[in-house]
């Protein structure tokens, strides 16, 4: 992980104007009070707003990769009995779990953020920056744009 970029990228989280509809993390985020005072890296089971954000990211990575199969459970959980016996897709038990959390996610956050949808983009994505949490993926907006990558 390319850690100084990683930095670079959340120091302008606080300077962002505007307010967020959501009341995930209440007053504290309402009033913009908060600052990137130091950055480290952390054990993530430790860290509640670190879980949070790991799952966010595994969930959109997961849309993106495991689209098609998310849709065939999706189909299978709909349907009481399926026609044929060849209908039910066979999926290991991480990926039905897998379905059932990006479902749930899915459910919820058009509660709460109109702009998310699953299926126009094939992918978790949201399409109003200004919305409290956005899921989006890196796109090139020219040749010499690239996206960050992991360092080995």
């Amino acid at each position: 992980m390319d850690w100084a970029t990683v930095r670079d990228c959340l120091a302008s989280v606080g300077r962002r104007t505007g307010r967020a509809e959501i009341d995930l993390f209440g007053q504290f985020v309402r009033e913009n009070q908060f600052r990137l005072a130091t950055f480290q890296e952390v054990q993530s089971h430790m860290e509640p707003l670190s879980q949070l954000a790991d799952l966010f990211a595994g969930a959109t990575i997961f849309s993106i990769n495991a689209f098609d199969s998310f849709c065939k459970w999706e189909a299978s959980r709909a349907q009481q009995r399926p026609l044929f016996p060849m209908d039910v897709p066979k999926l290991s038990n991480t990926t039905r779990e897998r379905c059932e959390v990006l479902a749930y996610l899915e459910v919820e956050a058009k509660k709460r953020i109109k702009s998310v949808s699953l299926r126009s983009c094939r992918r978790l994505q949201t399409f109003r920056p200004e919305d409290p949490v956005n899921f989006w993926w890196y796109e090139p907006q020219h040749d010499l744009d690239k996206a960050p990558t992991k360092g080995v």
